[in-house]
């Protein structure tokens, strides 16, 4: 499977716009919030939603937004909306439609800018180019680093056409800091696996070092037995994925990748 790279900018963020609005119609929840989300401050689109709309897939499991606004005006803004609204263990927002879901961050809470890990000061900072650029940075991945303003219409696509270039899955973000302490460990591994199979994706050294760190973590390169502990773990994060996963291979894969490190099995910390 190819996906496509975003060529013609200008159609693209019609199609954003057009694809929001019939969403809206769609859903009389998402009608009421979204005038409010992007009124009262500056409101981003990331991911999925965008690199599906580029790939011409108009169905959408969920929509991930960042907002300016402080996670208690986020649920202020909430509290009229009926539907399902759950905080999530990281400060995320989740709201169950019956269509899709809406997951709002605010991005004093995401954990990307939490304790400094992208420094970044959002209200001292009115350059949006540079506000996006961070955001996109702080995706992890450069599969999941498309960004739009759907306030300015201003889009990162840079790295996310990158990645189509070059097919190598990469880690945005070079700093220890922000990389090691990334809180879904199990399912960046879980979904580094499947994005490399679907895609025909090499990945990068950036990547590789990332595992073999979690792997530690996790206990996997104690022991070779280890590795049925990443799988459960890595399943029961991203179940989704569990039909697509073969079992063999998905430890074929770890494998190669601590073998293509050296000899880390019983490594001593």
């Amino acid at each position: 499977m190819e996906l496509l790279p975003i060529q013609n900018i200008e159609n693209f963020k019609f199609k954003v716009k057009t694809t929001i609005s019939t969403l809206r119609a769609k859903e009389p929840s998402f009608h009421a919030l979204y005038p409010q989300l992007i009124s009262n401050d500056q409101l981003f689109v990331v991911g999925g939603f965008l690199r599906n709309i580029a790939n011409e897939n108009y169905t959408f499991r969920d929509i991930d937004l960042i907002s300016s606004m402080k996670k208690e005006e986020l649920l202020n803004c909430l509290k009229n909306i009926d539907t399902n609204i759950k905080v999530n263990r990281l400060g995320g927002i989740k709201l169950s439609l019956k269509s899709f879901d809406v997951d709002i961050w605010s991005i004093h809470d995401n954990w990307a800018f939490g304790e400094e890990r992208i420094k970044f000061d959002f209200n001292s900072d009115l350059d949006d180019k540079i506000v996006i650029e961070k955001i996109a940075e702080g995706s992890f991945f450069n599969y999941d680093s498309l960004v739009m303003n759907l306030n300015t219409n201003r889009f990162s696509v840079k790295h996310y056409n990158d990645l189509l270039k070059s097919k190598k899955l990469d880690i945005l973000r070079k700093n220890k800091s922000y990389v090691y302490r990334n809180p879904t460990r199990e399912g960046n591994i879980i979904r580094a696996y499947f994005l490399q199979k679907k895609y025909n994706f090499s990945l990068s050294d950036n990547v590789k070092a990332y595992f073999i760190e979690e792997l530690k973590i996790i206990g996997a390169l104690k022991d070779s037995k280890g590795l049925d502990l990443v799988l459960i773990k890595s399943l029961d994060y991203e179940k989704k994925y569990q039909a697509s996963i073969n079992r063999n291979d998905f430890e074929e894969f770890l494998n190669s990748i601590i073998k293509s490190h050296g000899p880390l099995f019983n490594e001593k910390d």
